[in-house]
């Protein structure tokens, strides 16, 4: 695969997005380590992601595939990191607003205080 030209690289992610399988295997351990890089982010880690980046990673995989145009004279390559990249870092953003928008009383309440004392107190500064 490393010895594949630009073309014959289309060709084969031609193929894998009509749905041969034998392409997308070949294609997919190509590029496993640039999936396996990108889930290893450590913005995805800080948010509880390390688990699910690989399969989000992996099917971010499959739709590049499905969407890339070779007619733009861009590489695979640049285009699937961009796409991984995007759609982590949409799960990260998706992950980041709930946990803003909800309430976690064991990472606000001390021992001194129970949990209904810090909601109030930061409900109270909120108004």
């Amino acid at each position: 695969m490393n010895n594949l030209s630009k073309t014959d690289e289309d060709n084969l992610i031609a193929q894998a997005a009509a749905g041969d399988e034998k392409a997308t295997t070949s294609l997919y351990h190509h590029y496993e380590g640039l999936l396996i890089k990108e889930s290893r982010e450590r913005y995805l880690a800080a948010m509880n992601l390390s688990d699910e980046a690989p399969g989000i990673a992996r099917l971010a995989f499959y739709e590049a595939i499905k969407s890339y145009d070779a007619t733009r004279g861009i590489h695979f390559a640049a285009y699937l990191q961009r796409q991984v990249r995007g759609t982590l870092y949409t799960e990260f953003k998706r992950q980041r607003r709930y946990l803003a928008r909800t309430i976690h009383p064991d990472q606000t309440a001390t021992e001194e205080q129970n949990f209904w004392e810090v909601y109030a107190d930061t409900s109270r500064s909120q108004n």
